[in-house]
């Protein structure tokens, strides 16, 4: 199955929703005045684009419910630290970034975490 534009119909390369074309033109309305109604679509087609390719990279999807393991520390009444225990936390993907992933817990805190802290944290 060929993948094609959305605005126009031609084939375009795998991974794209509007041909380069399209791409261009969006920016005019039929009179060939600025219309930036039809480049802001376009901002949101691409970001979408790029949520996506993170989900797939990193295997964790919007909406999804995970686990996060932290460690926490055992104190006793003096504050003398006894032991460290690991501990779970339930969490929902929020949203995906380049650089960071938006978490959010039952009780609506979000927490962000760096990629590489996220797949260290992540129990899977």
């Amino acid at each position: 199955m060929e993948n094609r534009c959305v605005c126009c119909g031609s084939v375009i390369p795998e991974g794209r929703q509007v041909c380069r074309e399209c791409e261009v033109k969006a920016g005019m309305n039929r009179e060939g005045y600025k219309d930036p109604t039809a480049e802001q679509a376009l901002w949101g087609i691409r970001k979408e684009e790029r949520v996506r390719a993170l989900e797939e990279k990193y295997g964790v999807h919007r909406g999804d419910k995970i686990l996060i393991k932290n460690m926490e520390e055992v104190r006793d009444e003096k504050g003398i630290r006894k032991k460290c225990r690991q501990v779970g936390r339930k969490m929902k993907v929020v949203d995906l970034y380049k650089n960071f992933i938006l978490l959010e817990d039952k009780l609506g805190y979000r927490e962000s975490f760096l990629w590489q802290e996220f797949l260290q944290k992540w129990k899977r």
